[in-house]
């Protein structure tokens, strides 16, 4: 693999983009529109389910990821998800900041350094919810859940969504 080969998205073989490592936003995107986002399990470990027959089958841990990430868009207003997809060992989704509507943020007691209203808040909420509710399941408290970063990238176009979303969801569907 060359180098910065990792940050390119290639979907049935066509390049969707590519993003160098000095380039990721890590979340101050807070404008509204649509992010492709991939949110990856600390050491890459396959903590959520598995493959079997070709699909992927949750386990307790992901079918705490699921809920949580459903979850996000009702405790934020303007933020509504599209596609997601939960893999062993990440998840991939595209949401949508919506404008115009209140955005809520991290809670107060929250010590994080990210800008209010951004996709990094966005996501640190998504991240601490799930990783409070698998640890209490766990009875492991303090256990790292997730990597501390997240790849994003902005939608330019109606095209590229689409792409990503046969990326996610690769049965061909013309419902979206």
């Amino acid at each position: 693999m060359q180098r910065g080969e990792r940050n390119i998205l290639k979907v049935h073989g066509e390049k969707v983009f590519e993003k160098p490592n000095s380039t990721l936003s890590h979340g101050v995107n807070s404008q509204p529109g649509e992010y492709f986002i991939t949110i990856c399990i600390h050491n890459h470990e396959c903590i959520s389910g598995g493959i079997e027959d070709g699909e992927m089958r949750l386990n307790e841990i992901g079918k705490i990821e699921e809920k949580e990430w459903l979850r996000t868009s009702n405790v934020r207003p303007r933020i509504e998800l599209d596609l997601f997809v939960i893999m062993p060992n990440h998840m991939h989704g595209i949401i949508v900041i919506k404008e115009g509507l209140p955005i809520v943020g991290t809670h107060s007691c929250a010590s994080l350094q990210r800008k209010p209203r951004s996709l990094g808040s966005i996501i640190a909420g998504f991240k601490s919810a799930a990783t409070k509710r698998i640890n209490e399941m766990r009875h492991a408290p303090s256990i790292p859940v997730w990597q501390k970063k997240f790849y994003d990238r902005i939608i330019r176009s109606e095209n590229e969504l689409n792409r990503i979303r046969d990326y996610i969801y690769p049965v061909r569907n013309t419902d979206y």
